[in-house]
């Protein structure tokens, strides 16, 4: 069994804040984008839009970064490893990452080595689209990948993107 070091633990926390802080930020561009060309289909209204005008034909997409963040106990808090192969502890490193709790049926939009081929309507369609955006959006420099997200009533929230980045240097 691979355990990591405190400092591969920390540097892959702080990776994955970022994967979804880039996915909130391509999010917000895409939703300001459907507006400003008045895309009309599901997966392209804010929350508040969804919530204000009280449609449930509206979904919103936006990824479970907010409320998600990194914190940090002291080191000599945490219990040390038991003896024998099962280790239980629900804290094994000194950084963590915390984010609001997903309930709900886990859908998978795209894969890392293929992209989303989710129908021409609804849902998928937005994903696809979004994914599409992200590339248009960065100038071809970012990919986001392995889309993946948990329907909850009117709102689609996606987690453990990856991304890929090119450079045009």
């Amino acid at each position: 069994m691979f355990l990591m070091s405190h400092k591969e633990n920390e540097e892959l926390l702080l990776r994955s804040m970022v994967h979804l802080a880039t996915g909130h930020f391509f999010m917000e561009s895409f939703h300001r984008c459907a507006e400003c060309h008045q895309v009309d289909f599901p997966g392209m209204f804010p929350l508040e839009q969804c919530i204000s005008t009280n449609q449930s034909s509206l979904l919103a997409m936006r990824f479970n970064a907010i409320g998600t963040f990194i914190g940090m106990v002291n080191p000599d808090k945490i219990q040390p490893k038991p003896d024998g192969l099962t280790d239980h502890r629900s804290l094994q490193y000194p950084v963590f990452l915390a984010s609001p709790f997903l309930t709900g049926a886990f859908h998978k939009y795209s894969g890392s080595e293929q992209t989303g081929h989710n129908g021409l309507n609804g849902l998928g369609a937005a994903v696809d689209a979004f994914a599409h955006h992200v590339v248009v959006d960065s100038g071809k420099t970012v990919l986001l990948c392995d889309l993946q997200g948990i329907f909850q009533v009117i709102m689609l929230l996606l987690f453990l993107t990856q991304i890929h980045r090119h450079s045009n240097r």
